[in-house]
């Protein structure tokens, strides 16, 4: 991918998000507080160290895990106390909320978003400023975006952009590749 790209001065390093996807809240070792601490410190040094010095820019999405609020705002001070190659360069906030027992679909252990999730997102955003009255790496809001309002919300606790996955997802009747 870095070839692809072509890091130059024109260029600069290629942006690179690693989604912790909220489907990690259901694995096993997502239920180890420490594991999940351990990911957020050490991936993006690793992905620093595969790709070779300066050719990666590197922002982590971080899922909402299974834990408390307290855990979450933990997850995000470990964001913030990074340095050198093992620091994010930005942070995509709060995509997913996933719930063991809930069902859709006739799947058992859903990832969801909706009010549910933009309520947690902005309570802990909130929360972390409130505590902290520092400001985070830029950051990306994400989480029931669906009207300026609610990324006015967001750019409120910090957010300088936002994803709309969800605006724009089509169901999946529409896609002629079926499985």
């Amino acid at each position: 991918l870095v070839q692809a790209w072509g890091v130059d001065a024109d260029s600069g390093p290629m942006p690179l998000e690693k989604d912790f996807s909220a489907t990690l809240a259901g694995s096993e070792r997502s239920r180890v507080r420490e594991t999940v601490l351990e990911w957020i410190r050490r991936v993006p040094g690793l992905i620093r160290g595969s790709a070779g010095p300066g050719a990666v820019s590197v922002g982590l999405k971080i899922f909402n895990a299974l834990f408390d609020d307290e855990f979450q705002l933990e997850l995000l001070q470990s964001v913030q106390q990074a340095t050198g190659a093992d620091a994010a360069d930005w942070l995509v906030y709060g995509n997913r909320l996933f719930d063991p027992e809930r069902e859709f679909d006739g799947l058992h252990g859903i990832a969801y978003g909706g009010p549910d999730l933009s309520d947690r997102n902005l309570r802990v955003l909130s929360e972390f400023h409130d505590r902290y009255g520092t400001a985070m790496r830029p950051l990306a809001g994400t989480g029931d975006i669906s009207s300026g309002r609610m990324a006015l919300e967001y750019a409120l606790r910090g957010a300088s952009s936002f994803q709309l996955h969800t605006m724009f997802q089509l169901p999946s009747r529409q896609y002629a590749l079926r499985s």
